[in-house]
């Protein structure tokens, strides 16, 4: 054991004199203050887990340099957490460790200050040697053995041994400051919460009175609104009542105007009336002079032919005998004119196809509906003008007559309402003249 004891401390020795000072310098961490309460998380990501968080203050050590997304190694000043730190919450570095002179961090845990300039290795430190360390036992003889170095085996245990206590006992008293740190931190989190809780409730209770007031302000706001709206719908209902004796009144004004245009309508139809029978009567006094002077004209065309008929008889008669014929031959003679004349029979004078119509019918008729009417087309197919009588049945009512003179080739229309029944009748006869239409049909003893 002891033989294998002097072979690593062997070992150790060449490689603190073999290890080149920048790779040491770069294994070394830096010590950098906070200014403000940061976190070391898990990852170098925000939404990482936290593992720690640290007041205004503390002290980190910084491993390495800022990564590309701003952020850095770092563990507490214990280094009992690992992990990452936003590269923005440290503040400049803090007292680094120098030959002769110790950290922040080796004061607060009790640590020796480093050699000076010219210090050994941690392998001459620990034998108490080197240029500049200051050790009680004196340097090793210059080509000294490797088995004399090892000789100091035992005092480097019983080091090792007192750097392991005293790290146990820092450990122990890290431990009771993080206890202390945690209480202090549990106190602050009560405290805070206490003050939150009395934080909401006074934000509660003010919460509360302001929704009381406002509900009184509601409620008053509302009564306020109820008493114009109950003001308003007085003020209508007075304006209606208002409205109401103005249309009763508008009303019976136009009651009275009804009847007063209706009594005048009245006698305006009786006036309208009594001129349409003076007229009727006047017409009627009219064909009755035009016929009496009709009759009066065929009576003289009668004599005219009759005096003609005889003279033309007297000029075709063979020579008379030198007496003279009886008074009553002549009286008895066809020719003195009666009943059974041709010429009696003959039509009033722009009349034709009387007082017999001819076989064939002049009007051609086509009934349709449109819509709610009944509509019968009736269309002259004669040669000459024509009077068209036309009716169109309808449903427990009187048909629906009129009465239209037609030119040759020409229609007209006669329509009724939705009650016709679709039945209809016609009847026509010759007028030459629109002037002989009523002496046309009265000669054949319908009117309209």
């Amino acid at each position: 054991m002891r033989i294998n004891a002097m072979i690593v401390a062997a070992l150790l020795a060449l490689s603190a004199v073999c290890l080149p000072p920048a790779a040491a310098n770069e294994a070394e961490p830096v010590a950098r203050s906070l200014p403000v309460n940061a976190n070391i998380r898990a990852e170098p990501s925000l939404n990482a887990e936290r593992l720690v968080t640290l007041e205004r203050g503390r002290q980190v050590w910084v491993h390495g340099e800022t990564n590309e997304h701003g952020w850095v190694r770092v563990s507490n000043a214990d280094k009992t957490v690992h992990g990452w730190m936003a590269a923005y919450l440290l503040d400049e570095p803090a007292n680094i460790a120098t030959p002769g002179r110790r950290s922040k961090f080796a004061e607060a845990l009790g640590e020796p200050a480093p050699a000076a300039s010219g210090g050994t290795s941690l392998f001459s430190r620990s034998l108490g040697g080197g240029s500049g360390g200051g050790g009680d036992s004196p340097p090793p003889a210059a080509g000294g053995s490797l088995f004399a170095q090892a000789s100091q085996s035992g005092q480097i245990e019983r080091a090792q041994e007192e750097k392991r206590r005293r790290e146990a006992e820092e450990a122990r008293r890290r431990a009771e400051e993080q206890e202390r740190q945690h209480r202090e931190a549990e106190e602050r989190r009560l405290q805070r919460e206490w003050e939150e809780a009395e934080e909401r409730r006074r934000w509660e209770q003010e919460e509360e009175e302001r929704r009381l007031q406002e509900e009184w302000e509601w409620e008053m706001a509302e009564l306020e609104a109820e008493e114009s709206r109950q003001q308003v719908l007085n003020t209508i209902q007075g304006i209606e009542r208002l409205f109401q004796q103005e249309i009763q009144q508008r009303q019976i004004q136009q009651q009275q105007i009804q009847r007063q245009q209706a009594a005048q309508r009245l006698s305006q139809e009786r006036e309208r009336r009594r001129q349409e029978m003076a007229h009727w009567q006047q017409q009627d006094q009219a064909r009755l002079d035009r016929e009496r002077q009709e009759r009066e004209r065929q009576a003289r065309l009668r004599a005219e032919q009759e005096r003609v008929l005889a003279d033309l008889q007297r000029a075709t008669r063979p020579a008379a005998p030198t007496y003279s014929p009886p008074p009553s031959t002549s009286r008895s003679s066809p020719s003195s004119g009666g009943g059974t004349n041709p010429a009696s029979r003959s039509v009033r004078e722009g009349c034709w196809g009387m007082p017999d119509p001819p076989n064939t019918t002049c009007v051609a008729s086509s009934p349709r509906r449109s819509g709610d009417r009944f509509i019968v087309t009736h269309k002259n197919i004669c040669s000459n003008r024509i009077v068209v009588s036309m009716c169109n049945e309808r449903a427990g009512r009187d048909a629906t007559c009129g009465q239209s003179g037609i030119l040759p080739g020409r229609s007209y229309n006669w329509d009724s309402g939705k009650d016709s029944t679709g039945a209809y009748s016609v009847r026509w006869v010759g007028s030459k003249n629109s002037v002989e239409d009523w002496a046309c049909v009265s000669q054949i003893g319908w009117r309209n």
